[in-house]
């Protein structure tokens, strides 16, 4: 895909594991040849041999979105957030059908300015809007440690086109305590019954 936002760009899935299954590295990348700051890419690598699987991730993603600035009379700007991090994570399984999850890691949240929208025509952006570049300005950086834990169950039998007996089960709770004022804070208690 070629755009005159963002240059060119591509997406790419690759998965990949030894012959019985036990060890498992996957790149996901969709990059974009314009700057390395907008380069998506997500590598994995997960041991699957033991009772106890894990394995670590690491990725660095950029998202753009329209926001309302304030104090400028709320003028629509495009914003990018970008998120540089890694985590280790883990699974246990109690029997075929439940298991315990767990993960740890660390994240960098860079927010910057990078368009302002107008209505003369300059350049379509990625969201059909006309969006003018502007130099990049740095509007805030955080970063977080999140900690998560998660019981899973899933007895679900399927049948010609969907699940057809069984139920899904998951409870989880992540939280990032906070480490001073350049880290993120939170809490959530997250869960799913069908």
């Amino acid at each position: 895909q070629v755009s005159s936002f963002l240059g060119f760009s591509g997406q790419a899935f690759l998965s990949m594991s030894d012959l019985l299954g036990n060890k498992r590295l996957v790149l996901i990348t969709d990059q974009s040849i314009s700057s390395v700051k907008n380069l998506n890419a997500i590598v994995q690598y997960v041991q699957l041999y033991n009772r106890l699987n894990y394995g670590v991730t690491a990725f660095h993603t950029r998202d753009f979105f329209l926001a309302n600035e304030r104090g400028v009379g709320n003028q629509v700007v495009l914003v990018a957030d970008r998120n540089i991090g890694f985590s280790g994570l883990a699974e246990y399984p109690f029997s075929k059908f439940s298991r315990l999850e767990m993960s740890a890691g660390f994240r960098r949240i860079e927010r910057d300015r990078v368009g302002v929208r107008i209505y003369d025509y300059y350049r379509t952006g990625p969201f059909g809007e006309t969006v003018r570049q502007v130099q990049e300005e740095a509007l805030d950086r955080k970063s977080t440690v999140p900690l998560e834990v998660a019981y899973i169950e899933d007895t679900v039998g399927y049948g010609p086109f969907a699940p057809a007996d069984g139920r899904r089960l998951r409870v989880g709770i992540t939280t990032a305590p906070g480490l001073g004022d350049a880290f993120l804070s939170y809490s959530t208690l997250k869960g799913d019954y069908r």
